[in-house]
């Protein structure tokens, strides 16, 4: 049978409390990246003096991020799954080995 390990049983508490930290930290810099937006939002029609421009404006540059960051997912997936380059070398035999392996 298994015995229980004292160590392994201390690591899981860590790990979770790990998990936390770093979900409370992605919560607090998405809201702080949604409030930035709106306070450049709101800049930009007070600047403009023209109503919704800001939002116009932040919202269209996070339509063109987005789709950046998707065109290049989509290329690094394509070059991953490219075949790679024949060597000229001959291809592995697909029988299975010899008496003169044993």
């Amino acid at each position: 049978m298994e015995e229980d390990d004292p160590e392994k049983e201390k690591k899981i508490p860590n790990a979770m409390k790990s998990a936390a930290a770093i979900m409370a930290a992605d919560i607090l810099v998405l809201l702080g990246f949604i409030f930035l937006l709106f306070g450049i939002a709101k800049f930009l029609t007070g600047f403009f003096g023209i109503e919704g421009i800001g939002e116009g404006a932040v919202g269209m540059a996070l339509l063109i991020i987005g789709f950046l960051i998707i065109m290049r997912s989509r290329m690094k997936i394509k070059f991953a799954t490219m075949p790679l380059e024949r060597t000229g070398a001959a291809p592995p035999s697909s029988e299975a080995p010899s008496e003169s392996y044993r």
